[in-house]
């Protein structure tokens, strides 16, 4: 990331642009700004009939003295119109009128005060979907943005005006979004605030679409549209000066940059300021798809599963394993992104959210077959705890409700209330977090029912610890991943910056940013590299690759020496019910599937999704996607993929080929 020196512009709030050469194509755009309505009137009667038409239109300044700037470009084809000074009566009317003749709203700019502000609008014939609304409150706008996440549209437009109470309105224009891509909106933030959210939000391999500028007496007020799509080099200014602008335009067209958004505002002093983006284009990159690793021939169905997952989620990568009979018979890596990005292998490892409870689950199982514990012992005594330093309540608690949700508790404090309560700057880590939940009663009478709890997880990990020499990751290499020969399961680091080199990325489908919990000064983050997964070890904090961890629901029962004898492996899938609810004592849920019984995980969070399952037919599947790929449906559909295969080749084990060793 760079910014710009301040003696080329005074506030460059964000920038990523790449080094480019000087172009010499031909003009296909250009800009004009700080101009009334007749001038740009006559510009557009110069334009009619031509394959010129405007792509960006905004309004600023008092009502009585509007101003203008306006990019153009070369689109032979498209059909447009456009229409100015409108109030909220007339942009009805306009709207409903435009639409009879079978244009769209494109763009929708505002300026002025509610309730007599105006409006600019520019309408396209091009049978995209699209809604626009005004005069929307802060909360009615965050009300809009949700119930289009939910219709597969997201926002193309924004402007905010002033009203009576001070407070802004926004006008905002949403249409279909065609890939499924993430995007996040943030308004009314100060300069800084923007620094901030911008910093953030592309370190996670997002970019501005347009940011919108209002003025709030001697400053500037901005709200932005962030997309994860790829449009190639970029630079956004703000602030601008008409000077400045006019310099920095001429800079960047000789390197083959046009803009593609340019807003307008008028300081109380009665100057003009000018937010612009640059781009050597504004089309997004399309995706590609590339499937790498090996695959018997009657599993290619699940290709096509994934494939067309992922691209309805817009998810760029995802890995499968598939095992039958203890031998591996398929292990994918499938990339739907935009080129240069990383090829997925199908041995790269990836966090699998809750997922990594059957993996730690099974840990614990190891404890009780070696009898360092039991399901029944008391939770108190097994992690070595004095019961004056908890709240009497956990006296009750068994260990093996810690695995089936059953013990009691209903919630996971957060980082900044465990810091707060020790005293301690963050980052905090799992004991923290234990002495300060076992603080606090319990939500409910342990074993009575059952609610899901990642903070039950923290304690399994505890009592790992308690009864073995060295911490739990340790236990899980030695106990696990040693006995099966496995070497790339590893414990989970929240930073980007610790990212292993075959790892996933992770994609956060809202583009959310947060207050980090990894340092004292919490600067914002992506959400999915600033939540603190260290603590979380056995909940949701271990990297596995998919071929890893069918290797590991294999060897629960396969191999020389099993991981778990035939006691503890008919306890790990035996089914407990609670208050109606049912679970597996491994932690996994369960369900009849004609003569076989299916036990199997699921994990999501907004960044990652995986699915592991086993069948008592010996067949284990696991899918990990790096974004939020997968239906509530996926358990079924994958079932029923494997039920369709009449030929496993029977001596095909893919195993060595990955680096494992077979049984």
């Amino acid at each position: 990331m760079h910014r710009f020196s301040s003696l080329l512009c005074p506030t460059v709030l964000a920038l990523s642009f790449l080094a480019l050469t000087p172009a010499s194509s031909h003009a296909q755009s250009f800009s004009y700004y700080d101009v009334d309505l007749s001038e740009h009137l006559h510009i557009e009667r110069l334009a009619s009939g031509t394959d010129w038409r405007p792509t960006s239109i905004s309004v600023w300044g008092p009502i009585h003295a509007l101003r203008y700037a306006v990019i153009w470009k070369l689109d032979p084809g498209t059909e447009w119109t456009t229409d100015f000074d409108l109030n909220l009566a007339s942009l009805a009317f306009t709207v409903q009128a435009r639409q009879a003749q079978g244009f769209r709203l494109a763009t929708l700019s505002v300026t002025g005060d509610v309730p007599n502000e105006r409006y600019t609008a520019i309408f396209l014939k091009d049978g995209i979907p699209s809604q626009g609304y005004v005069r929307l409150s802060s909360s009615e706008l965050e009300d809009r943005l949700e119930q289009a996440r939910g219709t597969g549209f997201w926002p193309e437009w924004l402007s905010s005006s002033p009203s009576s109470s001070g407070e802004p309105m926004y006008t905002m224009l949403l249409v279909k979004n065609p890939g499924s891509s993430a995007w996040s909106v943030h308004q009314d933030l100060t300069a800084a605030e923007y620094q901030e959210v911008f910093d953030a939000t592309t370190l996670a391999w997002a970019r501005p679409h347009l940011t919108a500028m209002r003025s709030e007496g001697s400053g500037l007020r901005y709200s932005v549209i962030f997309r994860d799509d790829v449009i190639g080099p970029y630079a956004t200014y703000h602030a601008l000066t008409k000077s400045q602008y006019s310099t920095l335009n001429q800079h960047m067209n000789r390197y083959g940059a046009v803009p593609i958004r340019l807003e307008g505002a008028r300081l109380s002093s009665g100057e003009t300021r000018l937010t612009a983006m640059f781009a050597l284009s504004e089309v997004p990159v399309e995706r590609e798809l590339h499937v790498t690793g090996l695959t018997i021939p009657e599993l290619e169905s699940f290709d096509s599963w994934i494939v067309q997952r992922m691209k309805a989620s817009g998810t760029r990568a995802a890995t499968l394993a598939i095992a039958k009979d203890g031998r591996l018979k398929a292990t994918r890596g499938y990339t739907w992104a935009e080129p240069g990005y990383p090829i997925t292998q199908s041995t790269d490892v990836t966090r699998i959210a809750s997922c990594s409870k059957v993996l730690a689950s099974l840990a614990l199982h190891l404890q009780y077959q070696q009898a360092k514990t039991s399901p029944a012992a008391n939770l108190m005594s097994a992690i070595g705890m004095s019961p004056s330093d908890a709240h009497p309540d956990w006296s009750a608690v068994k260990v093996q409700q810690l695995i089936t949700h059953t013990a009691g508790s209903t919630w996971n404090p957060n980082d900044v209330e465990i810091s707060a309560y020790h005293w301690e700057p963050l980052p905090v880590n799992r004991d923290h977090a234990i002495a300060y939940r076992m603080s606090e009663p319990l939500n409910y009478v342990p074993g009575t029912k059952k609610v899901y709890s990642n903070f039950g997880y923290a304690l399994v990990s505890r009592v790992v610890d308690q009864v073995n020499p060295g911490s739990f990751n340790n236990v899980m290499q030695q106990q696990i991943y040693d006995r099966l020969e496995l070497t790339r399961p590893r414990p989970a680091r929240t930073l980007l910056s610790q990212k292993y080199a075959d790892e996933l990325r992770y994609h956060d489908w809202r583009l959310d940013v947060r207050p980090s919990d990894m340092s004292p000064d919490q600067p914002l983050l992506p959400v999915q590299y600033g939540s603190n997964i260290e603590r979380e070890d056995a909940s949701k904090g271990i990297l596995v690759a998919a071929p890893d961890m069918v290797k590991v629901l294999a060897g629960i029962s396969h191999g020389r020496q099993p991981l778990l004898n035939s006691t503890w492996r008919e306890h790990f899938f035996s089914m407990l019910t609670v208050d109606g609810e049912s679970i597996s004592n491994g932690g996994m849920t369960m369900k009849g599937l004609d003569h076989r019984v299916v036990s199997y995980s699921k994990g999501g969070s907004a960044t990652v999704t995986s699915v592991i399952i086993h069948r008592t037919d010996d067949i284990d599947i696991a899918v990990f996607f790096n974004g939020k790929g997968v239906p509530s449906t996926s358990v079924n559909s994958l079932n029923d993929l494997a039920d369709q295969v009449n030929d496993w080749q029977g001596a095909v084990d893919y195993f060595p080929s990955v680096g494992i060793p077979s049984f």
